[in-house]
């Protein structure tokens, strides 16, 4: 993993949400309370959720810096604001003074993440849910593409609740049209995905064709009832989420338990592989970051971690186009939970091709 570091620019918000589904982290962990667990901080949003099981600590890492800054923000603005003023201020809500309530938010900031703030406050002011790399790469495909293949009433007639074979319908007969296929062949196609929206690094040990790919996931999801309640989907047509249908650290019902928790949140400058022979926990979530990782390279990793990882610790994370399994690697060393399985057609991060528990032996 240490390669990737010396080759990527980690000094950019890449991600300013998570884009893996908290509620299928949450349910296939089923994590009682006073659980240590790590994760891999990115955005923040997963770290906030994991809150709401009542551990004993979060530790999220992550080797850049202004992704840690980033979580910084988030997390001093559960502490200093309302519910109703957070989603303002990260910008779910329009027509907010954010740089008003950002004087609140930050007394809640070290000087390092207040300098980076104080430096950045254009995106405070645009929200910060969408300053990331990765979430302007699908504001260039929602504003001068999308618009090619179809309109505002198609996009909302295509989320609109309605039967599984009504909606499968309306993607097959109306939605996925010539346009749109040739749309996703060149958008999402190796190239334009890795300069524009990931980094190129980041692809470089995928061997298969990546739009085909995620033509086949996306024909799949958007074919299905699923696709409705979305919020992912939502926010990559429409550029919003739903004030009814948020991320899980976002709903109402879950910002007290975050509030009460968020002095259980720490923050590390570190990669996973650091991080981890650090200190020992009860659970690893390890976002996709496998992907960014050669097959021999992994198969190494997969057996040096298994000795400094407690037993029955669980480890949970996705793949994408690359495919990683511990259990698969060393079946001596860790299993397989069979129950994550059943997450992959409601996971919302439709664009994986598999989300993986495994238990350390």
């Amino acid at each position: 993993m240490a390669d990737i570091h010396s080759k990527v620019d980690f000094n950019i918000i890449r991600y300013a949400n998570c884009w893996e589904d908290a509620d299928v982290l949450l349910n296939a962990l089923q994590l009682p309370k006073d659980k240590r667990v790590f994760c891999i901080a990115s955005a923040g949003d997963n770290a906030f959720s994991l809150l709401t099981t009542n551990p004993s600590a979060v530790v999220a890492a992550d080797i850049s810096l202004p992704q840690l800054y980033l979580v910084a923000l988030k997390r001093a603005a559960f502490v200093a604001l309302s519910y109703a003023d957070v989603l303002s201020f990260l910008g779910i809500n329009d027509n907010a003074d954010r740089l008003m309530l950002y004087k609140k938010v930050s007394q809640y900031l070290s000087q390092e993440e207040k300098k980076f703030w104080n430096n950045h406050v254009q995106l405070i002011n645009a929200g910060v849910v969408y300053c990331g790399k990765f979430e302007q790469y699908f504001y260039k495909f929602r504003k001068y593409l999308l618009p090619f293949t179809h309109s505002k009433n198609e996009i909302e007639q295509l989320l609109l609740e309605k039967t599984g074979a009504e909606q499968s319908m309306y993607f097959h007969e109306k939605w996925n049209n010539l346009r749109w296929k040739l749309l996703m062949n060149v958008f999402f196609s190796k190239h334009v995905l890795g300069k524009y929206g990931r980094d190129p690094e980041f692809l470089r040990h995928v061997n298969i064709s990546v739009p085909s790919y995620i033509r086949s996931r996306a024909d799949e999801h958007l074919s299905s009832a699923y696709c409705q309640t979305n919020y992912f989907l939502r926010m990559i047509l429409t550029g919003s989420y739903s004030p009814d249908n948020l991320p899980h650290y976002l709903r109402k019902e879950n910002f007290g338990k975050i509030r009460n928790n968020i002095g259980k949140l720490q923050l590390i400058h570190a990669d996973a592989n650091s991080a981890i022979r650090q200190s020992p926990y009860d659970a690893y979530c390890l976002s996709n970051i496998f992907e960014y990782v050669s097959a021999g390279d992994f198969t190494m990793l997969v057996h040096d971690w298994h000795g400094f990882m407690p037993d029955k610790s669980l480890l949970a994370f996705w793949n994408l186009m690359a495919p990683r399994s511990f259990s698969e690697v060393a079946p001596d060393k860790y299993i397989y939970v069979a129950k994550s399985d059943a997450f992959h057609q409601t996971d919302k991060g439709f664009f994986y091709s598999r989300f993986l528990l495994e238990e350390k032996i």
